[in-house]
């Protein structure tokens, strides 16, 4: 008997000031690439990663926050990895 594999799916929640946004998707990836780009990030972000019970949080400055929402599809891939990273 064949068992059907229970999806993962990856939430993203960035907080800016009093504003929040959150997105899912299969990977942290596509969760990060559909995440709402804020209209202007002027202060200190923090963004929570969650896949089921594994959770991280990091706290971007404004530069790095803009990242995020970079063109590229490779920077948006590293960021990716980097909230993957270290998942607890």
């Amino acid at each position: 008997m064949h068992m059907a594999k229970k999806k993962t799916s990856f939430s993203i929640t960035l907080q800016i000031g009093d504003q929040t946004y959150t997105a899912t998707g299969e990977t942290a990836l596509a969760a990060l690439q559909s995440l709402k780009k804020p209209a202007k990030i002027m202060a200190k972000a923090l963004v929570t990663i969650r896949n089921g019970s594994l959770k991280k949080e990091r706290i971007y400055y404004p530069v790095q926050a803009k990242r995020l929402f970079h063109t590229s599809t490779t920077v948006q891939e590293i960021q990716a990895k980097l909230l993957e990273a270290g998942m607890k």
